[in-house]
């Protein structure tokens, strides 16, 4: 079942007031166009403002520590949290994942103690 937006209800209960006959009709179909009508007045205006992208900086960090030797995850994560002490594996990967697909960073398997492990470092 697809997912009904506050418009989409407003639109229903439209349709059920133009089959039914109340007294208060009026008042009730005024009531809801006016909320829709508001509704699309709040989408048209956030369609003019640009989404505020906060600065992640978390990434310039984990880019930073990054060399032109291969390096595991974890090595990258101790390095990063000397600044930031919220940060975790997964935070990490996160940003070298996203470094890989813009170019800023090669991703390759090394063998480390018979595991295979996923090793990051600097695209030259």
């Amino acid at each position: 079942m697809m997912k009904l937006t506050k418009k989409d209800k407003y639109g229903m209960l439209l349709e059920i007031l133009a089959e039914v006959e109340l007294a208060d009709k009026d008042m009730l179909v005024e009531f809801v166009q006016g909320e829709v009508n508001a509704i699309e007045r709040k989408a048209e205006k956030a369609k003019g403002r640009p989404r505020a992208k906060k600065e992640d900086t978390m990434k310039a960090t984990v880019l930073d520590a990054l060399t032109d030797e291969l390096q595991i995850g974890s090595d990258i994560l101790a390095i990063v949290l000397n600044d930031f002490e919220d940060a975790t594996q997964a935070k990490v990967t996160a940003r070298l994942s996203s470094l890989v697909k813009e170019g800023y960073a090669v991703k390759e398997n090394v063998k480390v103690d018979g595991r295979t492990l996923v090793a990051y470092r600097r695209n030259n």
